[in-house]
């Protein structure tokens, strides 16, 4: 937040190339690390696949039953956060970057 509003502040400035160059160059590089994390999160939520069950064989019919549902829960649970994890990252990505945008185009009012 405090860089937002000094980047806001260097951008009414003139003379302030260097510092405006410096702080936009920050928002960038943070949002590219965003892009990369989300698209890592989302790979992952798809290599994960469908819950493929039968690794509770040899147990009674009943103890199958709650461990092949509490591993699919989990499963399902885990695939879920890393997909909303992915947007959420994504989404904040899309904000950076709509925020660049708006301090260039003040910035550019400046000059």
């Amino acid at each position: 937040m405090v860089r937002s509003m000094q980047t806001i502040t260097v951008a009414l400035l003139p003379g302030a190339t260097y510092l405006f160059n410096s702080y936009v160059s920050e928002f960038e590089n943070r949002s590219r690390q965003l892009k990369i994390e989300s698209e890592r999160l989302r790979e992952e939520a798809i290599r994960m696949g469908d819950y493929i069950s039968g690794f509770f064989v040899g147990l009674s019919e009943g103890q199958q039953i709650v461990f092949e549902a509490r591993a699919q829960r989990q499963h399902y649970s885990r695939k879920y956060s890393l997909t909303m994890e992915s947007e959420n990252l994504m989404r904040q990505a899309k904000e950076t970057d709509i925020f660049i945008d708006f301090v260039k185009a003040l910035y550019g009012k400046q000059k």
